[in-house]
């Protein structure tokens, strides 16, 4: 997804074909009634619902989100909640139901917002839960960021000034991952490992009893 002063462009690749699609675009219009702000910058954040959420940023300020749907390959604009617009900490997550979700860090509280499906299918939300950080990471923690949503497992990643840690609030549990906490950037990702079917082992003898695996 790219960005220019007035429009918004798609883009998406297909592993399968080692091609680019063609381009999905919309128009940005900032003197229009919604009054949007051109964004300068765009991070993605969740994939949700068979659709793409990105955050919508200006100024290092949320603006809006922005959704791309992957079976329409349309692009439209989901509006946040009033105590969102224009705040610096908040990211985009998924909630347990694999809908989207947003979080929002005040002082050591990480605010949630759940999306629920009003009429029109538009996107509205519900306040879901506060986490409290206090009670989880280590006494005399300061400077809590939250720099991270874990969408696979549902946790964050909090920077503090005693390290990086993850936070698990199904279990209200935060465990320390890294120490130092400047310039630090992350990247979440998940790998499988899946166990090789039908190999076969053969075996070749190496001097007087020895027996060597070969796959």
């Amino acid at each position: 997804m790219a960005t220019s002063r007035h429009r918004v462009y798609v883009y998406v690749y297909s592993s399968q074909d080692a091609t680019w699609s063609e381009t999905t675009s919309t128009a940005l219009d900032p003197l229009g009634p919604s009054k949007r702000l051109c964004p300068v910058g765009l991070a993605v954040a969740a994939l949700a619902s068979n659709a793409l959420y990105f955050k919508e940023v200006s100024l290092d300020l949320i603006v809006g989100i922005l959704k791309y749907d992957l079976g329409k390959q349309e692009i439209s604009f989901v509006n946040l909640p009033p105590d969102i617009h224009g705040q610096r900490q908040v990211l985009l997550t998924t909630t347990e139901y694999g809908g989207l979700g947003i979080a929002r860090v005040e002082s050591s509280r990480i605010h949630l917002w759940a999306g629920e499906t009003g009429p029109g299918e538009r996107l509205g939300w519900v306040p879901s839960r506060v986490i409290e950080l206090n009670t989880m990471l280590p006494a005399n923690t300061h400077s809590i960021v939250v720099v991270a949503f874990l969408h696979s497992i549902g946790a964050f990643l909090v920077s503090t000034n005693d390290g990086v840690f993850s936070v698990d609030p199904e279990s209200n549990r935060a465990m320390k991952v890294c120490e130092g906490s400047c310039g630090i950037n992350v990247v979440p990702y998940m790998c499988f490992c899946t166990p090789a079917q039908d190999v076969s082992l053969t075996y070749t003898a190496e001097g007087p009893g020895a027996s060597v695996p070969n796959v």
